[in-house]
C-alpha cells in the first residue's frame, strides 16, 4: 500500500509539473529509503524498492518529457521588466526572451524586497499591500505582472513587506518554529517533515493569498500539533507533568 502510493505520488508530481514538490518528494523517499535499509537491515527489499522507483522515474520521464522544461527554465533567469514577451508553458517551447517561473519570481522579488526596505518595521499594512506592490510594478513598468496580477510568489517576503520585520517574526515564531518545536519535544518526527513541507513550499508561492491556501494552512498546522500533543514519549516519566509512582 505505501509503495503505491509514492508510486502515485510520483506520477502525481509530474502531471502537476512542480520543481518544489517534486524535488522535496524525490529527497525525502531516498532519505526515508535509506533509512530504512540501514535501520532495518532490509537490503535486498530496500535495493529493490529504489529500483522499482528508478524505473517508474524513468518510464514517467519519457512518457510526459515536456515536464523537463520546468528545470530548463532555471537557465533563463535573465528579466526586462518592459519585456512584453509572452509567459512560457511547460508544455510549449521554451525561448530566452519569454517570461517563465524561474524570471519572473526573481523580478516580483525584486519589486517586493524594494517595498520592505520602504517599510521595514510594519510593512504597507494588508489593506494596502496589493495596491502598494502594483504600485511599484507601474513605477518599474512592469506591464506583464500588472496585466496577469501577479503576487511576489513568496509567502514570507509577501509578509515582509505587508507587515514588516515583527509580522514576520511572530508569522515564523506561531507557525513554524514553535510547532517543529513541539514535534522534536514530542518525538513526531513524520509531523515536523510535514511542517518542513509547508515552509518549503512557501519560498516559491504566496499561498496566503488563496483563500483555499490559507484555509489548508490553517487547518493541517493546528491538526498536526493536536497528534503531536497526544503522542506519549517512549519513557512515561519523560512527559511533562507525569510521574510514574
Amino acid at each position: 500500500l505505501y509503495n503505491g502510493a509514492i508510486i502515485f505520488l510520483f506520477v502525481i508530481s509530474y502531471l502537476l509539473a512542480s520543481r518544489n514538490m517534486m524535488l522535496i518528494l524525490y529527497i525525502s523517499t531516498l532519505i526515508f529509503s535509506f533509512y530504512f535499509i540501514l535501520t532495518k537491515k532490509k537490503y535486498i527489499q530496500g535495493v529493490a524498492f529504489l529500483l522499482v522507483l528508478f524505473l517508474v522515474v524513468f518510464a514517467i520521464w519519457n512518457l510526459f518529457p515536456q515536464t523537463i522544461n520546468r528545470f530548463r527554465e532555471l537557465a533563463y533567469t535573465q528579466f526586462n521588466f518592459q519585456s512584453q514577451a509572452k509567459e512560457s508553458h511547460y508544455a510549449g517551447d521554451l525561448t530566452p526572451d519569454q517570461w517563465n517561473g524561474a524570471n519572473f519570481r526573481l523580478a516580483a522579488w525584486q519589486c517586493g524586497w524594494e517595498l520592505f526596505k520602504e517599510h521595514p518595521i510594519k510593512g504597507v499594512d494588508l489593506g494596502d499591500k496589493n495596491d502598494a506592490l502594483l504600485s511599484v510594478y507601474t513605477q518599474k513598468k512592469f506591464q506583464f505582472a500588472i496585466d496577469t496580477r501577479k503576487n511576489v510568489h513568496n509567502n514570507y517576503l509577501d509578509i515582509l513587506y505587508s507587515m514588516g520585520v515583527a509580522g514576520l517574526f511572530l508569522f515564523l515564531t506561531g507557525w513554524i518554529l514553535l510547532p517543529l518545536i513541539k514535534t522534536v519535544r514530542y518525538r513526531d518526527p513524520l509531523a515536523g517533515l510535514m511542517i518542513l513541507t509547508f515552509a518549503l513550499a512557501m519560498v516559491t508561492e504566496n499561498y496566503f493569498d488563496r483563500s483555499m491556501s490559507a484555509l489548508l494552512f490553517g487547518f493541517f498546522i493546528p491538526f498536526l500539533m493536536s497528534g503531536v500533543s497526544k503522542r506519549l514519549p517512549e519513557k512515561a516519566n519523560d512527559y511533562p507533568g507525569y510521574r510514574v509512582r
